[in-house]
């Protein structure tokens, strides 16, 4: 299952160019992963009585043309195969 979502550049999250900045782009990033979590019942509402989490450990980032302040991006996430506890 892939999980989509879309997001428009604020100005704030841009650079004196106009390009979104990295650490941004990683947060979106994470943002979409804990939805794709949520929305397969491992995020951290099921988790939490527990006393166990999902960590994002890996984000890989394919960027075709670096986004500037006003443009729109369209983020994806996947699982990939799963190892015990550890979905990588």
């Amino acid at each position: 299952m892939i999980w989509t979502e879309r997001h428009r550049i604020p100005s704030y999250h841009a650079d004196s160019q106009r390009r979104l900045t990295l650490p941004y782009l990683c947060g979106y990033l994470q943002e979409a992963a804990w939805h794709h979590a949520e929305a397969l019942g491992v995020g951290y509402s099921h988790f939490q009585q527990q006393g166990i989490a999902w960590v994002l450990l890996r984000q890989r980032l394919e960027v075709r043309r670096w986004p500037l302040w006003g443009e729109e991006i369209r983020l994806e996430t996947w699982p990939s195969e799963q190892e015990k506890l550890l979905v990588h």
